[in-house]
């Protein structure tokens, strides 16, 4: 008989870690899950310190892989061989409260409308300090999905919280993370589960997400790739912001003006350079994956033109004279050498082709 959750928990070298991850999982109060760890090729011993608990408790299910696929492609593994109703994603450093199953069940049970369930996500450091809690909503309540994807995607903003942060049903969201997107897979997620029923939010906190060094929030800021998917999510769901009212081009306007805000502050507050995006962009590839790492370089470099070249149409002349960005001329003086550049000129010659007059 199939159990009526699995927990998902995708592991790449986290022998340090993955114990406390197992030990959430076990401590539940709600017992009928199973457990598939899907190992992305650690050298570490993460796989042995698995296979330890699995001894002792048959509900845990490790598979090993020779290949690393990328962190979305081992998490697509994990929902290929989970046989519960409901899938719990559980990054392997992360934890749940010991009632984190028994109330997400709860809630998907009493409303077979609900697609989507999550609690408040604490993030904390390893020493236990708080630094944020996320939450999407004020109290325990059914939100429409419509309204709620509506909402994330005016703010291009995942307010729901990570994998480890919700509870879905296994045959909405079967098709898995797409990993075309570089940054907002779990975002893109989560709007496909809204789109297909409504949300019900756990005013508790239910889950922790740990911080840590290895995070690539900064890396993916670095390369400006979360801009391409704030690219790829205004065209993937253009249809659906007409039929909640809004024009294609006032869509379309809204996206670009919070990317033109954000390559603007990159470059002018943060100083962004050129050196520093190659940089984290050679640090994200290990994380996408090889199958991926083509379609990285040539939306990297597409960004790389779209960003500089967006933020000239600001008013970028009154913050040169002020002396605000003494470091962008030299960028851009020599951008037209790399490698960035020239793979960008079919969409400098398509542009200048759009602009002219018919």
């Amino acid at each position: 008989m199939s159990p009526k959750v699995t927990i998902c928990i995708p592991a790449y070298n986290r022998e340090d870690y993955i114990r406390d991850a197992l030990n959430c999982a076990l401590a539940q109060t709600f017992a009928d899950f199973e457990v598939v760890v899907t190992d992305n090729n650690s050298s570490d011993r993460t796989v042995a310190v698995v296979k330890e608990y699995a001894a002792r408790d048959n509900r845990i299910h490790i598979y090993e892989f020779d290949k690393n696929v990328g962190a979305v492609g081992n998490f697509n593994r994990c929902i290929q061989h989970a046989k519960g109703t409901y899938i719990k994603f559980l990054m392997s450093d992360d934890l749940m409260s010991p009632d984190c199953l028994e109330k997400m069940v709860q809630a998907m049970e009493a409303n077979p409308n609900v697609s989507l369930v999550a609690g408040i996500q604490e993030d904390r450091t390893f020493d236990g300090t708080l630094v944020r809690s996320n939450t999407v909503c004020v109290k325990t309540e059914v939100v429409s999905g419509f309204e709620l994807a509506k909402k994330l995607l005016l703010r291009m903003c995942n307010d729901i919280g990570a994998p480890t942060a919700v509870m879905m049903r296994r045959q909405l969201c079967a098709e898995g993370f797409k990993p075309q997107y570089f940054y907002s897979n779990d975002l893109e997620m989560w709007l496909r589960m809204l789109l297909k029923g409504d949300f019900y939010f756990i005013h508790e906190p239910l889950t922790t997400v740990r911080l840590h060094g290895g995070t690539m929030t900064s890396a993916y800021s670095k390369t400006l790739l979360h801009l391409a998917d704030q690219l790829r999510l205004r065209d993937e769901y253009r249809q659906f912001m007409q039929t909640q009212g809004m024009t294609e081009q006032e869509w379309t306007s809204w996206v670009d003006e919070r990317i033109i805000a954000t390559v603007d502050y990159m470059l002018l507050e943060e100083k962004l350079n050129i050196d520093e995006v190659r940089t984290f962009a050679s640090k994200v590839a290990s994380i996408v994956g090889p199958d991926y790492y083509e379609e990285l370089i040539r939306t990297f470099a597409t960004l790389v033109f779209y960003a500089f070249e967006r933020v000239h149409v600001l008013n970028i002349d009154a913050r040169w004279n002020r002396g605000q960005v003494s470091n962008l001329e030299k960028v851009i003086d020599g951008m037209q050498s790399t490698f960035s550049w020239k793979m960008t000129e079919p969409i400098r010659k398509l542009r200048e082709k759009t602009k002219s007059p018919n």
